[in-house]
C-alpha cells in the first residue's frame, strides 16, 4: 500500500471537517479526490502530507506511520497535482 488512511477524523473550530474517512491507494493506481467546496478535500491532502494532524485515525505511507517519517523524506516520495481546470473544448485523439 502506498497510501493507507484508517478512520481519519478532523475538527477545525467547531466544525467536523472529516468524519471517519478510510481509503487505500496501491502503487500504480490513479486516484482523484473530488467533492464540493468545504467537503474536506484540502484538509485530507494536508493530513496525508503531514501538514495537519488528524484528531483520530492513522495515515500510513509506504507501510510506515506518517509520524515515523521525516517530512523531507516524505516530500521526496509523494506528489500532489492540484488542478481545478476543466478543458471541455479539448478531446483525446
Amino acid at each position: 500500500m502506498v497510501i493507507e488512511i484508517i478512520g481519519i477524523n478532523k475538527i477545525i473550530g467547531s466544525k467536523k471537517v472529516i468524519n471517519d474517512v478510510s481509503l487505500s491507494i496501491d502503487k500504480g493506481q490513479v486516484f482523484a479526490l473530488l467533492g464540493p467546496n468545504g467537503a474536506g478535500k484540502t484538509t485530507l491532502i494536508r493530513i496525508i502530507l503531514g501538514l495537519l494532524k488528524p484528531d483520530k485515525g492513522n495515515v500510513r505511507l509506504f507501510g510506515e506511520k506518517l509520524t515515523d517519517q521525516s517530512r523531507s523524506d516524505l516530500l521526496l516520495r509523494i506528489g500532489v497535482q492540484n488542478d481545478g481546470n476543466l478543458y471541455e473544448n479539448l478531446s483525446v485523439e
